[in-house]
């Protein structure tokens, strides 16, 4: 039986994000590499980016986002070791992050250099802690889960998402091309709803 090709834009985003987690939170799970290559494909898909461009897709997996792709090459990470365990955690070594740098100014890799950024920048700027919360709770996400379904979280394009960060950049009056600051703002709705659905089934005493 052959073995699953490895898609390069996986190797590539699992290795950058690796390197921005560590940074950002001095060690990571890998069920965040996959929850943070998702956010980056929903910015991708923002700026109007075809989905299959992306290149690799999601399934729901234990309130999470799950890609195949992303965890082969995780695995692979490991392997050669650019990642490591530490304690409870992965940190990306001194070989990963010399790889990084090697990888990240190669024409492929550019464009999605800046969606990853975003990404975990927007990690930044509101505590970490709700901006995890929030992303375990964006609306495709959380239905896959609720429904159990195991077929792609988006299985049908970019439209939806478009419209979604659309109304945010239009509401707050923002141009379309910026991306970290509807990525935040996004968030901040996200913590929003979130708060108003577990006060919506909370009962008084």
């Amino acid at each position: 039986m052959s073995k699953r090709q490895i898609l390069p834009e996986a190797f590539y985003d699992s290795l950058s994000l690796a390197r921005k987690l560590d940074e950002y939170l001095d060690g990571f799970r890998e069920d965040e590499i996959h929850l943070f290559a998702y956010f980056s494909m929903l910015l991708f898909l923002y700026k109007k980016n075809s989905l299959s461009d992306w290149r690799y897709q999601f399934t729901s997996s234990e309130g999470y986002p799950f890609s195949q792709d992303v965890d082969e090459c995780i695995r692979m990470h490991i392997r050669n070791g650019n990642i490591e365990y530490y304690s409870n955690f992965l940190k990306i070594t001194a070989r990963g992050a010399d790889e990084f740098n090697q990888f990240k100014n190669m024409e492929l890799f550019k464009k999605r250099e800046k969606f990853l950024s975003a990404a975990c920048t927007a990690s930044i700027a509101i505590p970490y802690s709700l901006t995890q919360k929030a992303l375990k709770n964006e609306p495709r996400l959380d239905h896959a889960r609720q429904m159990n379904d195991k077929r792609w979280i988006i299985p049908d394009g970019q439209s939806s998402v478009y419209e979604d960060f659309a109304a945010i950049s239009n509401k707050i009056g923002i141009d379309m091309d910026d991306l970290l600051i509807p990525a935040v703002t996004w968030i901040n709705l996200l913590i929003e709803q979130t708060e108003v659905k577990e006060n919506g089934n909370k009962i008084d005493r």
